[in-house]
């Protein structure tokens, strides 16, 4: 009942420069033409999320993105850029929420069981192929889940690397919204 875009950048150059292969006017299009038809139907659901992740690349673009989206979605989200996976050697590990909370859609379809999995490690299938549901209460990801469970993140590589739940949060962006909201 939530869906979640990530777009990094407010600009044509920059969102397609970090998005490599990415259309600019087309997903900013898809986005408000979702919206547009959930408002249409007096839905309230799914709840609309457009989050950036501030980097060196376009943090000179934040303001911007936040004045784009914030009167067209629900949410709108910045966080800060991280360490590359495995750079930091000590991780704190416990049951990752997002296995049971949200599936990664490429954009070409590839499900992803986490927005951890950038290289796509573990792919669960294809959307064009089988069902959201289908894949959401796939085998693999019942035995990721099970993993997670008892403790064993080590046994899956891209966990085991993964600092995607260690809350970062950026004052400045919080007081810009903040101003903005």
């Amino acid at each position: 009942d939530r869906i979640i875009f990530s777009f990094d950048g407010a600009t044509k150059g920059t969102y397609e420069r970090i998005r490599t292969g990415s259309n600019y006017e087309m997903v900013v299009s898809n986005i408000k033409a979702l919206v547009k038809m959930r408002n249409g139907r007096g839905l309230k659901r799914p709840s609309v999320r457009v989050q950036m992740v501030k980097m060196k690349e376009n943090e000179h673009e934040v303001e911007d993105f936040l004045k784009m989206w914030m009167p067209v979605v629900n949410r709108v989200a910045v966080s800060i850029e991280r360490e590359p996976m495995g750079a930091r050697k000590e991780v704190e590990h416990f049951p990752c929420p997002q296995i049971w909370q949200r599936l990664m859609v490429c954009w070409d379809g590839e499900v992803r069981m986490c927005c951890g999995d950038w290289e796509g490690e573990i792919v669960l299938g294809n959307a064009n192929e089988s069902t959201i549901y289908e894949l959401w209460h796939s085998e693999k990801l019942n035995k990721i889940r099970q993993l997670h469970s008892r403790g064993r993140f080590n046994e899956i590589p891209v966990c085991a690397r993964c600092e995607v739940n260690t809350p970062l949060i950026d004052s400045g962006v919080q007081q810009l919204v903040a101003k903005l909201g």
